[in-house]
């Protein structure tokens, strides 16, 4: 029975320490690329989020032994303390990854294309179900304290089918999302092969959590807390590290194949229609020259060939200078307008 397989407390807070400092590491990594770059955005800001609730997260996990019995009244109080801060932080932290690697999906997409406004609907939807998700479970434990009086003090959400059913729900279908926008953006990108799998894989990395996600609930209905308490510990750490691949794999690509720039500013571009019906996409920096960082590369600009005769329905915009994708080259990248 999984229920009666059980995982020392200190091979446990060992395992606690290897994955979330290697989490921690990839995300000190990723705020170093973009720092020095002057490239910071709102998902550098959640992965920093992240990084603070896995840092509480650690803490409470060394407050008390949740394996045994408190043996005193001040114990109880701990144990009870450490459970309600990983009720809150558990949540918050695979809720705050999932946004931080939507937000670095987010930033590449100009804001001309329909794809732009749907992810951009889609981090709110997160967030709906990040407070959803908290309120739930908090409302769970709080309406019955009866957990407070146990030998061993346990909010065990095993026995509340329903809300294990739509957590699980809610963690795939925000996998399946985070998995398909950056594939129909993909769609109307030309990339050279060995470019388009490595992107692939880059967003696709974040269903293995998908797969962790539908263990941990198995051994949560099981009762294998002892096991579980090591999937929940795996999901967070890694949710993050899938969230700083986003930035990470274009960088470590770019070291091997220095080809131009290695990662897309925020979409902040001027639309102007011209004549002969093509859209030149300006940044804000060349337009007002005063706003530009004393560091910043030379201006950039996209602009779109006029149709060929194959490009009646559409126009294509050609990136001569600024990739607005990561790791994409200039001379390998079109984007579709008809997004």
């Amino acid at each position: 029975m999984l229920s009666d397989f059980q995982v020392s407390v200190k091979a446990n807070r060992i395992l606690i320490i290897m994955i979330l400092v290697i989490a921690l590491t990839t995300t000190a990594a990723r705020i170093c690329i973009r720092s020095r770059n002057r490239r910071l955005w709102w998902d550098d800001s959640c992965a920093i989020l992240v990084t603070v609730i896995i840092a509480i997260m650690l803490a409470a996990f060394f407050l008390a032994d949740y394996s045994k019995p408190p043996p005193t009244l001040h114990v109880r109080r701990i144990k009870i303390i450490q459970l309600w801060i990983l009720i809150a932080t558990y949540p918050s932290s695979v809720w705050c990854a999932r946004m931080s690697l939507l937000l670095s999906t987010v930033r590449l997409i100009p804001p001309i294309f329909p794809l732009r406004k749907i992810s951009e609907g889609t981090a709110i939807g997160f967030l709906l179900m990040w407070i959803s998700m908290i309120v739930v479970k908090i409302y769970t434990c709080a309406s019955d304290r009866s957990w407070y009086h146990q030998p061993n003090p346990a909010c065990k959400m095993g026995g509340q089918l329903g809300v294990m059913i739509y957590q699980a729900v809610a963690f795939l279908l925000a996998d399946v999302i985070l998995a398909a926008i950056p594939l129909r953006l993909l769609h109307h990108i030309s990339l050279e092969s060995k470019k388009r799998r490595m992107l692939i894989l880059m967003f696709s990395v974040n269903l293995a959590t998908s797969a962790i996600t539908v263990i941990r609930t198995i051994l949560i209905v099981n009762q294998a807390w002892s096991l579980s308490s090591i999937m929940f510990e795996v999901e967070v750490a890694t949710t993050l590290i899938a969230a700083n691949l986003a930035v990470l794999t274009p960088y470590i690509y770019r070291l091997f194949n220095p080809e131009g720039d290695f990662d897309s500013e925020p979409f902040t571009y001027y639309r102007s229609v011209q004549l002969d019906g093509g859209i030149r996409l300006r940044r804000l920096a060349d337009i007002a020259p005063e706003l530009r960082s004393a560091h910043a590369p030379e201006p950039t600009e996209i602009t779109s060939g006029t149709p060929t005769k194959g490009e009646d329905a559409e126009h294509v915009l050609d990136l001569n200078h600024q990739p607005s994708f990561p790791s994409l080259s200039p001379s390998d990248t079109t984007i579709k307008t008809n997004m």
